[in-house]
């Protein structure tokens, strides 16, 4: 029976029927080949299970597969190549087929990658590259005619020149070379759903042309739409039946192999399929329980406290999954989570090194021994695991920062007079670097060293997962340079090979789950897998999907004139995966989905999450009757008899303000402790110390200050001390809404400077209205803004800058004539580049940029005129009431029409006018006096600011707003000086007071009622 189907329903005993096939020929050497590492580990625990050992036959990969295959024809067995060199030959294949792509690769690392996974896609697809330039010729577009060449140019590079071979390339000597004597030797093939054609024509040769026992087991059941993927393999194979021997084994929901909760297994059996009439719905269970949260850390939590949970009433962790899409991005929160609730945790990933600490720090060590490199590198490097001690880097960087060391190079020295020593490797690279010697023997010996260092900062036996991620990079990284020095190199010292291959990513980890611990895996690796409890988390709604694109090069339709298959459909996929997850767990299931991301913005579940709901029985107001979890954006702190671990009890005990009715149990000595350690800590950090010194004295020396410093200092001094004191540095891009602003802001100025003294009226609109295009593309492409390029973030942006300023300029139009016209635009005073001095305060100075200053017509005898101060914001302005903006504390616009006033106006309205499509009313105050011109102009009426009997006239009011913002901000001004950081509601309201609560409502959860923590 050359080729023999095991194939039904998933948990129907398929997995049971390929072990017995495979003892039974054990006799004859059999190998079962299987998807991924973990699947090996999984299969030699199975079939060795409870005697340790099985003596013949093996476990294998498709490529082990296709080794033993070459070895038994007695082919030659070449060396694989490694990626770094495959990458290095690709370039080299492009270099000689494309100039313009070529010039790509330099700048755009990621460009070799994607054409080296398309020569293995080519290769998996059984195109060779004669067969590739043959179609290209029949009708597929020219543009793709350097594909073949390039194709053709890293084969001989690989194989004649270097003598090589690789995975791809491997499968396609072992079909050359399969020879009839593997005929007595059978092949297990399991875990497999789908399969390239390279893969099935190898199992074709085995069973049709060779004649050797061929068992493929796989999930079938025609009706299941959840199952299309693998149902259409099924069919392929079925399609072998005419040319070879061919018998098959049908099993069925009655032969069911793990002992699956029923409400589980109903859910598998019903999911996506019509019920019969008169079927009931599947009754309440707490067997399935659907989360949702807000936000992916919340999420995190949510699951992460679950899992503890389950950990501390019993549950082994090895026998909790937690199923994520692309685990090496979405899998660290989790991760991380976990490790802090005590949860022992593996993480199986793919990593890219330079996604690491480890590997952020080779980089920084290499571009910090450049002539002339940035402090920042060098900070970064002595921050490392293997630099020197933190307090020791924390004093250098002071003194760095206050004598603005222009150099790494100044920060090492720096570090040697104190005392402290230099880290290890920066003179020997340096060294090398100045006489073009190699470094690759240096940096694999400080990466070893580095994975030194990080083990031993991780005394916990076993070491946290996080250590062995670390490192496993430290390791990948020696591995590469030494690789990389084999290889030839572009530059004498090899440093810039080694920064690349980090930087492309090329230089990855693999991590599989360690035995008892939770094990957190993509849906993939998950399949025919069980576990006891999963967690399915993320399950939200896909975004839009561009189904036309098939990778940089090609599209669906450039496939299919190269004869490649289909891609699989993403609802086909992701409905497979999604059951396939259903059919993982025993016997509890939680499915986890967002309501919002990060910011607050609305996301959906899937709708595969719904379709799990509809299966159970409602309540009265039809929900389904399955339990509840997850976490809301206002959950800051778990209810203590909910914390995952004493720890995190303690943080819900600090926010309540009491253990009152808690039954602490054994932990509550610790629990105390760490508390009475939080107040003690909490006292000694309200003032800056000895940083704080600096501070004021740098403030004492230069008492000029920005209205929006002396503004945030007020909201909140944290928040000042931390954004602009401290300066963290921004990862990546500034916010769109930042660069919006900035452009929104540079176009107005440009606008209302073309035509001096005047708004928009309807006569003159068209002529305003015809300059935005020209004004948004000139203001883009200035230096600090940079949105003139032609990707579709940068077009999307003009384009929206240019609808929001039409549309004010229309709004604008449309009121009635106003008295007080634009005299000055971005009017600046005290800043570097102004003519206008700093205005002076009580011992203090203001400096400071205002949009635009409207001014009552001139008398034409020199007194003062009345003053209108404009601020534009991007955003909504609806909080920004005269009223409100005391109450928070908002004192820019008082400290701007104090300006305006000590420029010799008359300050009598201030207002914000929101540059949003929709408007609104602009907020702010304004004296009664001018009261129907700010009406006209779209403020709302309670702005006004009311006039007090002993006023001389209608402005009375206004100067009381701007004395109180005077005397608010040198409050705030003078606890700057003094470097008051306290958590006292007079100095920072609503951001760190958390009294207690009194009156808290009975808890709903009977846990919290008897104070049972789950943690004891």
């Amino acid at each position: 029976m050359p080729l023999h189907l095991i194939h039904g329903p998933p948990n129907t005993g398929r997995t049971a029927a390929v072990e017995l096939a495979f003892k039974d020929a054990i006799g004859r050497d059999p190998i079962l080949v299987v998807p991924g590492i973990d699947d090996i580990f999984a299969w030699e625990r199975r079939l060795t299970g409870g005697n340790g050992a099985l003596v013949g036959g093996a476990v294998v990969h498709f490529h082990d597969l296709c080794g033993e295959m070459i070895a038994t024809a007695g082919a030659d067995r070449l060396e694989i190549a490694g990626d770094l060199l495959r990458l290095q030959l690709v370039e080299q294949a492009v270099a000689a087929s494309n100039e313009t792509i070529a010039g790509r690769l330099a700048t755009q690392p990621g460009i070799a990658q994607a054409v080296l996974d398309l020569i293995d896609d080519f290769r998996a697809e059984l195109i060779d590259p004669a067969t590739l330039e043959s179609r290209i010729d029949a009708g597929a577009p020219t543009r793709l005619r350097w594909l073949a060449p390039a194709y053709r140019r890293y084969m001989d590079l690989l194989v004649g020149e270097h003598e090589l071979t690789d995975g791809a390339n491997e499968a396609d000597r072992a079909i050359q070379f399969l020879s009839p004597v593997w005929e007595g030797r059978p092949v297990f093939i399991a875990g497999f759903d789908d399969m390239t054609k390279q893969q099935f024509e190898l199992i074709r040769k085995l069973a049709v042309d060779i004649g050797a026992d061929v068992t493929v087991a796989l999930s079938y059941e025609p009706e299941n739409p959840s199952l299309e993927l693998s149902n259409g393999l099924m069919s392929e194979l079925v399609d072998l039946k005419e040319a070879t021997p061919f018998s098959e084994v049908a099993t069925g929901r009655d032969d069911r192999e793990a002992p699956h909760s029923k409400a589980l297994l109903d859910l598998e059996a019903r999911f996506l399929r019509q019920a019969p009439d008169g079927t009931d719905p599947i009754p309440s269970t707490d067997r399935v329980t659907v989360m949702r949260s807000s936000g992916v850390r919340n999420e995190a939590e949510a699951v992460g406290a679950e899992v503890a949970r389950l950990v501390a009433t019993g549950t082994p962790p090895e026998e909790i999954t937690v199923a994520v899409n692309v685990p090496a991005t979405n899998g660290p929160v989790l991760r991380d989570v976990l490790s802090r609730y005590g949860v022992p945790v593996a993480l199986e990933s793919e990593t890219a090194v330079r996604d690491t600490t480890t590997g952020s720090a080779v980089l920084a060590m290499l571009r910090s021994v450049r002539p002339g490199a940035s402090p920042g590198s060098a900070f970064e490097w002595l921050r490392s695991p293997a630099g020197p001690d933190a307090e020791v880097v924390d004093r250098v960087e002071l003194d760095s920062l206050v004598a603005s060391d222009g150099t790494a190079e100044a920060v090492m020295e720096r570090l040697r007079r104190s005392g402290a020593g230099l880290p290890e490797g920066w003179d020997e690279l340096r060294r090398a670097i100045r006489d073009g010697e190699p470094v690759n023997e240096i940096v694999a010996l400080l990466a070893s060293d580095m994975a030194a260092a990080i083990l031993e900062a991780d005394p916990a036996m076993p070491p946290s997962p996080a250590t062995l991620i670390e490192v496993q990079a430290a390791t990948a990284v020696a591995r590469a340079a030494r690789e990389l020095a084999s290889i030839e190199s572009k530059s004498r010292s090899g440093a810039e090979e080694i920064e690349v291959a980090i930087e492309s990513g090329a230089i990855k980890l693999w991590s599989v789950p360690a035995s008892g611990t939770v094990r957190i895996a993509s849906p993939y690796s998950l399949r025919a897998k069980r576990s006891s409890c999963l967690f399915m988390v993320s399950q939200q709604e896909s975004g839009i999907q561009d189904t036309d694109s098939a990778g940089p090069f090609l599209s669906a339709t450039d496939r299919s004139l190269l004869g490649m298959s289909d891609r699989t459909d993403p609802e086909v996929q992701a409905r497979y995966l999604f059951y396939s997850c259903l059919t993982v767990p025993t016997q509890g299931l939680w499915i986890s989905s967002r309501t919002s991301d990060e910011a607050g913005k609305a996301e959906q579940p899937s709708p595969l999450v719904a379709a799990v709901e509809d299966l159970f029985e409602t309540d009265e107001n039809g929900q389904a009757l399955v339990l509840r979890g997850g976490r809301t954006g206002s959950d800051i702190v778990f209810t203590p008899s909910r914390a995952p671990n004493p720890r995190e009890a303690a943080r819900s005990i600090a926010a309540a303000g009491s253990a009152e009715g808690i039954d602490l149990g054994e932990f509550r000595t610790q629990i105390d402790a760490w508390l009475e350690q939080a107040r003690l800590l909490e006292r000694s950090t309200r003032r800056l110390g000895s940083l704080g010194d600096v501070i004021t004295d740098e403030l004492a020396r230069d008492t000029v200050l920005s209205a929006t410093e002396i503004e945030a200092y007020a909201g909140c001094p944290y928040r000042w001390f931390i954004e602009r004191k401290l300066s963290p540095v921004q990862f990546g891009p500034d916010p769109d809404y930042l660069t919006m602003g900035s452009l929104l802001h540079g176009v107005l100025e440009e606008l209302y400077g073309r035509f001096p003294g005047e708004v928009p009226r309807p006569a003159t609109l068209d002529a305003w209205l015809g300059a935005v295009t020209a004004t948004v593309d000139e203001v883009a492409a200035q230096r600090s803004i940079r949105l003139d390029g032609s990707d579709p973030v940068s077009t999307g942006q003009r384009v929206r800058a240019g609808a929001l300023v039409a549309t004010h300029l229309k709004r604008e139009a449309a009121r009635p004539e106003p008295r007080h016209l634009p005299e000055e635009l971005e009017y600046s005073f005290g800043t570097a580049r102004s003519e206008n001095p700093p205005v002076q305060v009580d011992g203090w100075s203001i400096k400071g940029k205002v949009d635009r200053i409207d001014l009552s017509p001139d008398p034409g005898d020199g007194s003062p005129r009345e003053a209108v101060v404009i601020d534009f914001k991007s955003g909504d302005v609806k909080d920004l009431t005269h009223l409100k903006s005391e109450e928070s504390r908002r004192l820019q616009l008082q400290l701007y029409l104090h300006a305006a006033r000590e420029a010799g106006h008359i300050p009598v309205a201030g207002l914000y006018v929101s540059l949003r499509p929709e408007g609104g009313p602009a907020r702010g105050a304004f004296s009664a006096g001018v009261k129907d011109e700010m009406l006209a102009r779209g403020a709302n009426k309670k702005d006004v600011l009311p006039v007090a009997e002993d006023d001389e006239d209608a402005t009375g009011g206004i100067d009381r707003f701007i004395e109180r913002g005077l005397e608010r901000a040198g409050d705030s001004v003078e606890n700057m000086l003094a470097g008051l950081l306290d958590h006292d509601p007079a100095t920072c309201p609503d951001h760190f007071d958390h009294p207690a609560v009194p009156d808290r409502p009975a808890p709903e959860d009977p846990d919290e009622e008897n104070g049972a923590a789950s943690w004891s």
